[in-house]
């Protein structure tokens, strides 16, 4: 898991929308996801500004589980690692898609007003 040094056990995203695949290579039960994000003011770093949880059987066609719209109106300049927890139904998923959407630049209130910022992800969990 990510501390709250950017620096290690993060994967960050400038400027970009954040989008991968689990493939856990056979239908696998599903019944909670979990994973944190980094939020750094200081340094260019916010939460995303939607999280989207997707499962399919065959890789083509995906089913919405969950969505998560965090709070990117915060202000506060504390470093956190935020967690957002997903609990979904009893599912059979082979593949899981996860996608999280960046504000891409830093909004005007902030001093980096209008270049790219950062979204950063440790550790997707599934249980």
């Amino acid at each position: 898991m990510g501390g709250l040094n950017f620096s290690f056990n993060w994967l960050g995203f400038e400027g970009v929308d954040m989008e991968f695949v689990v493939d856990f290579e056979q239908a696998t039960k599903v019944e909670k996801i979990s994973m944190n994000f980094l939020k750094a003011l200081v340094s260019w770093v916010f939460l995303p500004k939607k999280i989207t949880i997707e499962s399919s059987l065959d890789g083509i066609n995906y089913t919405l589980l969950k969505t998560s719209n965090p709070d990117v109106e915060n202000r506060n300049f504390r470093v956190e690692s935020v967690p957002f927890i997903f609990d979904v139904p009893d599912i059979e998923a082979r593949y899981l898609r996860v996608k999280a959407s960046s504000l891409k630049t830093c909004p005007e209130w902030h001093r980096g007003y209008g270049e790219p910022c950062w979204i950063f992800i440790d550790e997707i969990v599934v249980e």
